[in-house]
């Protein structure tokens, strides 16, 4: 039998983490935060073929901006001569471990001098940027296998942009009956009253 689903919303939208701003304010299709989409990625893309959206490799230049200076991205980071210079000796290390840590133990463990700060802050910022993981507790065997096999550095965009997803299950969603509460932030569960067979609970970080 069917069953009935009701999707609490606490923000005024869905998405979370993508998030399409408006062409209208703009000019153009621009995303305020997941843009592209990363490594083999099965999943999204077999949910862009049931959407009947299009994939695309990632083209053109790459350019960041931190603290007023606009730099060219190349290789997947920015062109940072200390970071680069320690590049190949993050790589031998991650492949010398032989017993799994937390990444916060193993920087600190193999990349403590001063000279590696550069370093650190990318991997502290990879882990909680791109993985939205937490230093403290990710495995470093697990990174292992994401940067030194490469996949993830494949990089594509949805043609059609992250927006026409949403749309896609939204529309998915209402189809079969799913009702959808913006604007309803949970604060408290109530077991005792609750009139549901399950509950999902998803945290943002």
């Amino acid at each position: 039998s069917r069953k009935k689903v009701t999707i609490l919303e606490a923000r005024n939208r869905i998405g979370g983490r993508i998030w399409p701003l408006d062409e209208k304010n703009w000019g153009y299709p621009t995303q305020g935060g997941a843009e592209l989409v990363h490594g083999e990625a099965k999943v999204t893309k077999a949910l862009l073929r049931e959407a009947g959206l299009t994939y695309e490799d990632m083209e053109g230049e790459m350019w960041s901006v931190r603290d007023g200076e606009i730099r060219k991205i190349e290789g997947g980071t920015t062109n940072d001569e200390k970071l680069t210079a320690h590049q190949d000796e993050l790589n031998k290390r991650l492949k010398k471990l032989t017993e799994d840590i937390p990444v916060s133990i193993f920087l600190k463990k193999y990349f403590s001098d001063e000279k590696y700060q550069s370093l650190h802050t990318w991997v502290i910022r990879m882990v909680t940027g791109f993985d939205a993981a937490d230093p403290d507790k990710i495995s470093t065997f697990s990174l292992r296998e994401e940067w030194l096999g490469g996949a993830e550095w494949v990089q594509g965009r949805v043609k059609e942009g992250y927006g026409a997803v949403l749309k896609f299950l939204e529309n998915e969603c209402r189809k079969y009956g799913v009702e959808i509460k913006l604007n309803t932030e949970v604060k408290k569960i109530d077991l005792g009253n609750l009139g549901a067979d399950k509950i999902i609970v998803t945290v943002p970080k």
